[in-house]
């Protein structure tokens, strides 16, 4: 009896602290504020795809904005005076009379009144702190790790996030900003970087005390070994009010807080959702950045003048194509080269060697083949002798690729494919049968790589990682298992921007046969020649 008492009490606990969990999570999300921009003009400076159709943008439009989108290393007075907040990524000038203008131009706009939100640096654009040199600031070329407080995404992605409730209070951008999850990834896209700022700013966020600063250089980890400004707590969002204006700063990349708000693979957990025990109010600190520069820019009349040209949005039209005509202006490729991708030989589980496999493929009139060796039965001497048969079998007519068929941590498999080294150790799982960081490709010149049989995989279309090509089709032994165009449609549309891709998993020389008669990949050019370097240059 008494235990069973006390096995009550013991739910019942778990069951408030469950419950107290939730009324939590639902005041953290029902105490912001909504965000109103009426009659407020935002200038976007950060050009990357389709700029004016992402869900940063269409939520500023949302809240009342008029958005349009320039550039920053062009910006003159006369654009910039025309706008209350200008949202940059933060990129390098030109080394021409008009980059030193555009500086000059950012710098008096927020003199005169107007609002700049300026993210961090975006690929190689170590030069941009010529932009925040007027007003005191920079943003020095390195990382933030955090270690001891890290998250990573398990999926897609599989980003890393540091947490810090370093906050400080009493200024408008950090109202009900409590406390925020970063990007703390160790490469140099998606990673958050420190800022340095004089005594006229206001540090609003710093990392915790076991958070660092690395320099940021090479392709894999050689920047871990270099330290950075900041041995302890690293701030990377700051805030202050130039002339009649006024400056956020904000350190964390720009694909979580800006291009990436709201869209599947990133999950916001940056932005709201954090690691799912607590949230994230980066969304918040964010919103109130932008009501902060409004507060000044509405105050001013110097900037938000003039008459906006018309929003010329051309990717929101739809484009009809009349294929029956010539449309590219000339006959740019009169026999697009077609070949068949998923060929696997007896050095992994096919019945044939790789030179019958090849000569099959010139006999029925193939110009190309690429083999997807299956990873689990090769290793690196296989590959060498793979990668040499290719080689030699290939001429500027015909050419054979040797590839892999891999599967990444979370279960989906992929295939790869050119002529690229073996992936180095840090890449697999322990026992050597998977290849966890599928982003490594990237670092190898981008040969073509993407998941195939999408709709039995554990992973839905926006969690895959760093792919470059999407199957439309995958048939596997001559039985077809699956279809995803609609999945490449919405891939599309978010700017993913894969190359469709027919996938045929091919055991034998009767299987490519029949392959090579159902769907087959083409590419725009009357003979394959190096497609290897193809395949580089055209990522």
């Amino acid at each position: 009896m008494v235990k069973g008492y006390a096995m009550r009490r013991h739910v019942l606990a778990l069951m408030t602290i469950h419950l107290l969990c939730v009324v939590a999570s639902l005041t953290h999300a029902a105490d912001a504020p909504s965000l109103d921009l009426k009659g407020v003009r935002v200038l976007v400076c950060a050009g990357y795809f389709d700029l004016m159709n992402i869900p940063a943008v269409r939520r500023l439009q949302a809240a009342g904005a008029e958005v349009r989108k320039g550039d920053l290393g062009t910006l003159t007075w006369d654009a910039a005076k025309q706008y209350h907040i200008i949202i940059a990524i933060a990129q390098s000038p030109p080394e021409t009379p008009a980059g030193a203008a555009s500086v000059a131009a950012l710098e008096q706009f927020v003199k005169a009144g107007g609002g700049l939100l300026f993210f961090r640096h975006y690929y190689y654009s170590e030069k941009a702190d010529q932009y925040l040199a007027p007003f005191g600031a920079s943003m020095p070329w390195e990382l933030i790790r955090d270690p001891a407080h890290a998250f990573t995404q398990p999926t897609g992605f599989r980003l890393s996030y540091a947490y810090t409730d370093q906050v400080a209070a009493g200024h408008s951008v950090t109202e009900g900003v409590k406390g925020i999850w970063y990007s703390a990834r160790d490469g140099f896209l998606f990673h958050t970087s420190p800022v340095k700022v004089s005594n006229d700013w206001r540090v609003l966020v710093t990392g915790a005390k076991d958070a660092s600063s690395h320099w940021v250089g090479g392709l894999h980890e050689e920047h871990l070994s270099k330290p950075g400004v900041y041995g302890s707590a690293p701030p990377f969002i700051a805030a202050r009010e130039y002339g009649a204006g006024s400056v956020v700063l904000i350190g964390i990349s720009p694909m979580e807080v800006f291009y990436g708000q709201g869209l599947p693979a990133y999950k916001d957990i940056a932005m709201e959702k954090g690691d799912g025990l607590r949230p994230s109010d980066t969304k918040r600190l964010y919103e109130n950045s932008l009501r902060w520069l409004v507060t000044h820019a509405v105050a001013s009349k110097e900037v938000g003048q003039g008459e906006l040209k018309l929003l010329e949005n051309d990717w929101a039209k739809p484009h009809l194509v009349d294929w029956s005509k010539d449309v590219f202006g000339g006959d740019l490729c009169k026999n697009p080269a077609r070949g068949v991708i998923g060929a696997h030989s007896a050095l992994s589980d096919g019945k044939a060697t790789p030179p019958a496999m090849i000569e099959k493929a010139k006999g029925i009139g193939l110009q190309w083949v690429a083999f997807t060796e299956r990873l689990e039965s090769f290793s690196p001497a296989k590959w060498e002798q793979l990668r040499k048969i290719c080689k030699e079998s290939s001429t500027p007519d015909f050419a054979a690729l040797p590839g892999l068929d891999y599967e990444d941590n979370a279960g989906a498999r992929y295939v790869v494919f050119g002529d690229f080294d073996w992936p180095p150790e840090k890449v697999f799982s322990e026992d050597k049968k998977k290849i966890v960081e599928p982003q490594w490709w990237f670092n190898i010149n981008t040969p073509p790589n993407g998941p195939y049989d999408a709709g039995h995989s554990p992973l839905r279309p926006w969690d895959f990682s760093m792919y470059n090509f999407w199957p439309v089709s995958t048939t596997v032994a001559g039985k077809k298992v699956d279809e995803s165009v609609e999945p490449f449609r919405y891939l599309q549309g978010i700017q993913d921007d894969p190359f469709p891709m027919a996938v045929e998993m091919c055991f034998d020389e009767a299987q490519l046969s029949a392959a090579a008669g159902r769907m087959c990949n083409f590419i725009t050019q009357d003979a394959p020649g190096d497609l290897s370097a193809f395949y580089r240059n055209g990522m």
